[in-house]
């Protein structure tokens, strides 16, 4: 039971990281700008290594920003849902009325 929960938490990571990059890579810096705050912005440029490729883990993230790695977790969390809340729900709610 462990492992299908781990499983699961693994596959919702993938899927925001895919979700996120997606996000990044396919928006203009206007829309980015738009959604996230600067510090979002660098926070998640930090985290995902845009666009030096080069990510950093929560730990570091926090020590450049002065602020604990659960903290760093919290922006994150409160980025993908900004994201998926802007760009990705709408799309969900349009292909399943079709």
């Amino acid at each position: 039971m462990g492992s299908n929960l781990k499983r699961g938490k693994d596959m919702r990571s993938i899927e925001k990281k895919a979700m996120v990059k997606n996000f990044y890579y396919s928006h203009s810096q206007n829309e980015v700008d738009e959604t996230l705050s600067k510090k979002e912005q660098a926070i998640l440029a930090m985290r995902y290594g845009f666009p030096s490729g080069i990510p950093k883990n929560m730990e570091q993230t926090g020590n450049v920003f002065g602020i604990t790695r659960n903290h760093v977790r919290q922006i994150e969390d409160k980025i993908v849902k900004k994201i998926y809340k802007k760009f990705y729900e709408k799309q969900n709610l349009s292909s399943s009325k079709a």
